[in-house]
């Protein structure tokens, strides 16, 4: 033994821990990482340090060569013959035996050492048998055993520890498999001996944990023994590492029975018995549930992780015994009950563990239907019905929200903005579980469940609409929101009596904002239920007289106008004149104005031909005439007057994205009148705005817009916007040009002229120019000579990542469309 490297690694161990200078402490933990990797001396020093009677730094010196035998032993072990490692082996084994008053982590780091070496060593030929012979005798070292056969599988599947695949799978037999049995029995005899302390019991729900994790654990061997009951008595603990043991035994156990249920063309032919579970598991799953509705942890919602441990259980449960519990629901009935309740606890964030259960039961219960075993269909109705009414409740704001923050004081607190958004991101997570409910029970009776909560808060309110709490009303109209995605447009019964019901809600401004986007949700249900559009439009519009309504009313005109727009014509003149009402007082936000000149599009497309040419008419001659005013008057040097023209074009380019009529309109000739005007406008501020991040990136998407939808109609324009690319990006580098001309090439190159992609505008009284090939291999070869310029400087490179992107996307698309040509560039 070196006894002077002892010294000198106690010495350092004492300035890690004990010195005040943090450059002292420093130097001695690098020392010690650099001795731990790279000393082969380490070996023997940590080995003497872990025998000596050291008395000053004991545990910490200890510990530390404990843990450095173990690295060394993950990464090193090869280093040492196979006596070497049997001595090694036997030296850890005997520090156990002859030192009884370790600290259960120095027990921990000696056990975790000798699994490792039983892993690697095939010198050492039945490292299970060996270490219960050494320890089994002694109540004091029962205790070591258990420890060593609970890291023992953790340790098989350590992915640090190197060794080939034939090693592996010889280890990992000789190691679980096949001592599977064997560990049964020890695990039994501990829990059966009388004179072992009764903390053992505790080691032994671990050690039983850590093998049921491994998968090496069947059912079958358990059943008759007390490791089960074992398991499920543990949860009775108010220790809270007892418990959360218990918790990962008793899902353990769970998961393996999966096998009970399986069907039989996933199991061989032979298929599940899923007796076990029925006998053996289930009345003890009634009373853990029993005793999550009794644990005061969960009735007084004071310990999240104890709540969190239960929900876990009944998770594992319903998706393990999904199949089975679909087939009998009547055996199954206590479980369902219990699932239901975990979905009432107040954790938002903890029974999202159940969601994906429910959509998956959902599945297989219409699948039976479909089979024709409608009785199983007609059984899981009310435990659907059940499930909205607890959904609901959890949509709902607290009472004491006033739709931006919680009272400070008392048990509300306040709301942080993260927790704001946290719930409003639940529910749309939850609003999922909502869809699946529809699909079992319908839409009629799913519907149902908010009419009735709607109705009974506008009942109390005896004509005061103002006394009904709104967040009950909200959280309801939410959940008809999620529910229209499975509502079919021709229900009858509810959504008429919910659509009477709007004008009597409170005047609230979250009330009417949810029914706005109610309103925009069953948009194709109005378009078969065209009354209610004129109430519905009257609706809407009201909303945009406040801020925090606009949103939702300009994505209702949007659906209203995509859904009902033969409804919507005649009333284009106020729709026009609100739109423009609307862009002069800035009422509304960009995306909003976005959304409605949407609206303005589906309602020109679905107007007879005659008339459809003068709302396209209606529409440009203003916002063009605005543009070229500002353009003529050099109104592009502020940020509100560039602000003002990126309004204006996108707000065209929408309208031209969204329109939809026939070649042959008188509409389209006006249209083609209105782009080739629009057209030099947008060069116009390309070729003095090039540099401007958000008007180049703005009037690039209009360009872009115009090459897709109006290519014909614009194809004699494409020189034009090929010289100005070039010259844009040459003066700023900016990778939109390169999306830009990305595009060009998919429509044009390989001479093409647009007629390829949009035949219906070819026939517009666009007229093509023909091949335009050779302009579009000059402006690729011009970008290669800018981007390769470029990348000489990789700062460049560094500072405009999105300009190589777009450089290479272009380049591959040119290779796709006109390979030849762009192979036999010079650069």
């Amino acid at each position: 033994m070196n006894q002077q490297e002892v010294a000198q690694v106690i010495s350092v161990l004492k300035a890690l821990y004990q010195s005040s200078d943090s450059g002292s402490k420093k130097q001695a933990n690098d020392w010690l990482q650099d001795f731990q990797r790279k000393q082969p001396s380490a070996w023997t020093t940590c080995d003497a340090i872990l025998s000596a009677p050291l008395t000053e730094l004991q545990n910490e010196a200890k510990l530390f060569a404990a843990q450095t035998l173990r690295n060394k032993i993950i990464n090193d072990l090869r280093d040492l013959d196979s006596s070497a490692v049997i001595s090694l082996r036997d030296s850890l084994v005997n520090y156990i035996k002859n030192v009884r008053t370790l600290p259960q982590n120095l027990i921990t780091q000696v056990c975790l050492s000798l699994a490792d070496i039983a892993v690697q060593s095939e010198a050492w030929t039945n490292p299970v048998a060996d270490i219960t012979q050494q320890f089994s005798a002694d109540p004091y070292l029962v205790t070591c055993l258990l420890e060593f056969l609970t890291v023992l599988p953790e340790e098989v599947f350590n992915d640090r520890i190197v060794i080939s695949d034939d090693v592996y799978r010889r280890r990992s037999n000789l190691l679980l498999t096949s001592q599977a049995a064997n560990i049964i029995d020890i695990m039994v005899r501990c829990l059966q001996s009388s004179n072992l302390d009764p903390t053992t019991h505790v080691r032994v729900l671990s050690c039983f944990t850590s093998w049921i994790k491994c998968g090496e654990l069947a059912l079958g061997t358990m059943k008759n023994t007390p490791l089960i009951e074992l398991a499920f008595a543990a949860l009775d603990s108010t220790d809270e590492t007892i418990f959360d043991t218990a918790v990962d035994a008793v899902c353990g156990i769970i998961y393996e029975s999966r096998d009970a249920v399986r069907p039989l063309e996933s199991s061989g032919g032979a298929g599940g018995d899923p007796s076990i579970i029925e006998q053996d598991i289930l009345p003890r799953m009634a009373i853990v549930a029993d005793k999550m509705r009794s644990d005061e942890a969960v009735t007084k919602d004071a310990d999240e992780d104890r709540i969190r441990g239960y929900c876990r259980i009944f998770a594992e449960a319903g998706e393990a015994w999904l199949p089975e519990i679909v087939k009998k629901q009547g055996v199954y009935e206590k479980l369902l009950t219990a699932l239901i309740d975990c979905m009432r606890l107040p954790h938002l964030e903890v029974i999202r563990m159940f969601f994906n259960m429910w959509g998956d039961m959902a599945t297989q219960v219409l699948d039976h239907a479909c089979r024709g075993q409608e009785y199983i269909h007609k059984a899981y109705i009310p435990v659907f019905e059940a499930l909205i009414d607890v959904i609901i409740v959890h949509l709902q704001y607290p009472l004491e929200y006033d739709g931006f923050s919680l009272p400070s004081g008392g048990n509300a607190g306040r709301w942080t903005a993260q927790e704001r958004d946290e719930f409003r991101d639940f529910r749309h997570e939850v609003g999922d579980v909502l869809k699946d409910c529809v699909r079992v029970v319908g839409d009629e009776t799913a519907l149902m469940h908010p009419f009735r909560l709607i109705s009974a808060k506008i009942s109390e309110s005896s004509g005061s609409p103002q006394q009904t709490p709104w967040q009950i009303v909200e959280a309801s109209l939410f959940a008809l929101r999620v529910m229209g995605a499975e509502v079919s447009p021709n229900e009858d019964k509810i959504l008429p009596k919910l659509m009477d019901m709007f004008s009597n809600f409170p005047a609230h401004p979250k009330l009417r904002y949810a029914a706005t986007l109610v309103i925009a949700r069953y948009t194709e249900w109005t378009n078969k239920h065209p009354q209610y559009v004129p109430f519905q439009l009257g609706y809407v519009s009201q909303g945009f007289q406040d801020h925090n309504i606009a949103p939702a009313s300009a994505l209702a005109i949007k659906y209203l106008a995509k859904d009902c727009s033969a409804h919507l014509v005649p009333v284009w003149k106020d729709l026009l004149s609100f739109y423009f009402q609307a862009f002069s007082t800035r009422v509304l936000g960009d995306l909003d104005m976005l959304q409605v000149t949407e609206a303005l599009a589906h309602v020109i497309s679905a107007s007879p031909p005659a008339d459809a040419a003068g709302k396209v008419e209606e529409f440009f001659a203003p916002l063009l005439k605005d543009l070229s005013e500002k353009l003529d008057q050099g109104a592009t040097t502020t940020d509100s007057e560039k602000r003002a023209i990126i309004e204006l074009v996108e707000r065209m380019g929408v309208l031209i994205d969204y329109l939809d009529i026939d070649a042959s309109s008188p509409s389209m000739e006006v249209l083609r009148q209105a782009v080739m005007t629009l057209c030099p406008l947008l060069l116009r501020i390309l070729g003095s705005n090039a540099a401007h991040p958000a008007l180049s990136e703005s009037t690039a998407r209009v360009l872009r817009t115009l090459i897709m939808v109006c290519s014909a109609m614009v194809s004699q324009m494409v020189p034009s916007f090929i010289e100005t690319i070039v010259v844009s990006f040459q003066q700023t580098g900016y990778g939109v040009y390169l999306w830009l001309l990305r595009k060009i090439i998919e429509v044009y190159g390989n001479g093409r002229d647009g007629r390829a992609i949009t035949a219906a505008t070819a026939t517009s009284g666009g007229s093509g120019s023909g091949n335009y090939d050779a302009l579009i291999i000059q402006a690729v070869e011009k970008a290669t000579e800018i981007v390769l310029q470029a990348l000489q400087d990789p700062a460049t490179v560094q500072s405009h990542p999105e300009t190589i992107d777009e450089y290479f996307r272009t380049l591959s698309m040119g290779l796709s469309i006109m390979p030849r040509s762009i192979i036999q560039m010079p650069s």
